[in-house]
């Protein structure tokens, strides 16, 4: 790997967080190993601090299997994780957590090429950027005059790009089968991009991480996708679990890195057709409300959020689950299971609890990013004491 780019996310600072009232910036083994001193993410980008949130449920889920409310329990009770719990993860999987690396950078196909043309500027993953059909009328910028990503912009907007990517045209990539005239039609948004996200912050980040972490089995199949074989090729499928969805590849992409001025800097990105859900099992997806759309229906589908709706006013619905013909539907899995917690007198019934709801509401055939709806709201444990 002589002469390549690096930029370990595990040891590098990337994350946005908030520790004792005050923004700062952190690396992934920071991030984790004194998660109970850091109040929380930085919301300030609400897009990327909830995908940023799937991505650390997962890597804790994947390196501790926390698994069943005993597990929990045992975890909760401590207030924080174990010294040294991540580091055999770190040590198994550095390699893939380099955002620059040339065979398995992070997120990304190591080699990828577009079928066509030239790679895009990098404000490609900057949605509030006028951008190809992403032209608001009074744009500030264009993607020609927006400046280049630093690595660790470029590792929070590649995460986020995956949760919450425009649908439609892509850039077709080499070797992928299904581009026609240099492209791909038909894609959806990213893999967030139909929900309204539900997120329990806590008193602090290893508190927010532990009460979304879903606490089911993990299958054998299930994996995420750091431990994961991508290429330019890709397939409408289920998830394979919550590993596999909560850092689910919905676009192929390649970061184009070059030094200016002894800097690193991403000019450049290729954003190409990625993995589509075929459908999105209930009982795996935990971030989301449901709607049942029919009375009598056995089918639910994600519950999305409503433009300039404050949060508390759907509290009820969010706690309940929405009424259809004096049916209920499904709430959120973090929800229920923050249920169970009160039940089995984990969680006290005076301890202090917020929602944050994070949804887009797309336009234009889900072409463009219209609103961004994020909010938050104190959430009463006691209201789940049933």
């Amino acid at each position: 790997m002589t002469g390549e780019p690096e930029f370990s996310l595990i040891e590098r600072p990337w994350l946005r967080v908030v520790r004792a009232g005050r923004p700062v910036t952190v690396s992934l083994r920071v991030l984790l190993d004194e998660a109970e001193a850091i109040d929380d993410l930085d919301w300030g980008n609400p897009l990327e601090a909830s995908a940023i949130l799937s991505l650390l449920v997962a890597v804790v889920k994947d390196a501790l299997r926390v698994e069943g409310m005993a597990g929990f329990t045992r975890l909760w009770a401590a207030g924080r994780f174990p010294d040294g719990a991540f580091d055999l993860h770190w040590a198994e999987h550095s390699s893939r957590f380099d955002l620059f690396h040339p065979d398995h950078p992070f997120f990304q196909v190591g080699g990828l090429e577009p079928a066509s043309g030239n790679p895009k500027p990098a404000a490609l993953l900057v949605p509030e950027v006028a951008t190809g059909n992403n032209v608001p009328i009074f744009a500030a910028a264009t993607e020609t005059s927006a400046p280049a990503l630093s690595p660790a912009d470029a590792a929070r907007r590649l995460v986020a790009c995956h949760a919450w990517d425009t649908a439609a045209i892509k850039s077709g990539a080499k070797n992928d089968p299904q581009v026609k005239s240099g492209k791909t039609t038909g894609n959806p948004t990213g893999a967030m991009g139909q929900l309204g996200v539900v997120t329990l912050i806590g008193r602090n980040l290893f508190e927010t991480l532990m009460l979304n972490l879903p606490l089911g089995e993990v299958h054998e199949e299930d994996r995420p996708a750091w431990r994961a074989e991508h290429d330019a090729t890709w397939a409408s499928r289920e998830p394979l679990g919550t590993l596999d969805l909560y850092t689910w590849q919905s676009r192929r992409v390649r970061l184009y890195p070059v030094t200016v001025d002894g800097d690193l800097r991403i000019p450049q990105v290729l954003v190409a057709a990625g993995d589509r859900l075929s459908s999105r099992p209930q009982g795996v997806e935990q971030r989301t409300g449901w709607n049942r759309p029919d009375k009598g229906s056995s089918a639910v589908r994600p519950r999305r959020l409503r433009p300039g709706r404050a949060a508390w006013r759907g509290l009820a619905a969010l706690l309940t689950g929405a009424d259809v013909g004096g049916e209920r539907s499904p709430v959120a899995g973090v929800i229920d299971q923050m249920e169970q917690l009160v039940n089995n007198g984990v969680l006290p019934l005076d301890h202090p609890i917020s929602v944050h709801l994070v949804g887009v509401e797309y336009g234009n055939q889900s072409a463009v990013i219209e609103d961004v709806i994020s909010d938050r709201t104190p959430l009463p444990v006691i209201a789940l004491d049933r």
